[in-house]
């Protein structure tokens, strides 16, 4: 039984990689698409937010519900369609252990599974999805519900990488994890080096930075020094295979809130974020999405 039978929309992210684009298909550039990132859905935060406990309410979510449902009716009427739908977490908003989390992810799961099915899901984990402070057993709960929490994947000559970025910022009750997520990120690199990758973009939660990477610490950012280290090897990556024609793009979360920010790591500009086509505006972005376009630019543009 494949990922898709077994998990339906969902945990199709099985064996750090998305049974939905065969990448011995999808290496090669075969012209511009477009997707849509949204992210947290966090079903229970506005109950929670309007009441002032935000650790330990969100007993009602049917706001989230309805602004959910308009976003998936208007991607769905997207022409032509977006290869994908990224939604990157806080997928829901009790935390591993708090009331109301088991019914908050079934009412989110039975929202998602009205997205048409010719645009598979890529589902990002938040820290409200694994914890602040993540362990074994909040990931294997993940891992079960959504499917992989860190992967990565093809689409038109362009690799994505899905990372759990809750490792990057408290890993101390699940170290072995961490590194387990940080070799197969270092073969990832390695290998989009020696298959001279131009494009790389990566999804996760928590971003480097807001507005700089020199920029103080601050509870919406990694720390300094996680921030270098892993931009100084998002960078090497991309850049020592074919330098005149290489980009690494960050995208995490959404542009609503000042910690949503698409971040460019990279100096090369190859793989151009931009508005969607024209006969695709106007659906989303009252709905908290937006669609990123991948343009392939000349070397040296």
């Amino acid at each position: 039984m494949s990922a898709a039978e077994a998990g339906g929309v969902f945990r199709r992210a099985q064996g750090r990689t998305l049974d939905a684009f065969p990448a011995e298909q999808e290496r090669e550039w075969k012209g511009p698409f477009y997707f849509i990132q949204g992210a947290d859905p966090q079903f229970g935060l506005m109950k929670a937010w309007s009441t002032g406990d935000c650790d330990n309410g969100g007993d009602e979510w049917e706001q989230e519900i309805r602004l959910t449902e308009q976003a998936i009716q208007a991607i769905n009427k997207l022409n032509p369609k977006p290869r994908f739908f990224v939604l990157c977490g806080d997928l829901i908003h009790a935390m591993p252990g708090m009331p109301w989390r088991k019914e908050q992810t079934k009412d989110l799961q039975r929202v998602l599974r009205n997205v048409d099915r010719d645009i598979p899901l890529v589902l990002v984990s938040g820290n409200h999805d694994v914890g602040n402070v993540p362990t074994p057993e909040t990931i294997a709960e993940f891992q079960e519900t959504w499917g992989d929490d860190y992967f990565s994947f093809w689409v038109g000559g362009v690799l994505f990488l899905v990372l759990n970025s809750q490792f990057l910022y408290d890993a101390s009750r699940c170290p072995t994890l961490k590194q387990a997520q940080d070799q197969w990120l270092d073969q990832q690199l390695s290998t989009a080096g020696q298959q001279k990758c131009q494009h790389a973009i990566v999804f996760q939660h928590i971003p480097l930075f807001l507005q700089s990477i020199d920029e103080d610490d601050d509870y919406f950012n990694l720390t300094k020094s996680v921030r270098k280290e892993m931009a100084d090897k998002f960078t090497k990556a991309v850049l020592l295979p074919n330098p005149a024609a290489a980009s690494f793009i960050s995208c995490v979360k959404m542009p609503q809130k000042i910690c949503q920010k698409l971040i460019r790591i990279s100096r090369y500009q190859s793989c151009v974020l931009g508005p969607l086509p024209q006969e695709c505006r106007g659906y989303l972005p009252e709905h908290g999405c937006r669609g990123v376009i991948c343009h392939r630019v000349p070397a040296g543009q």
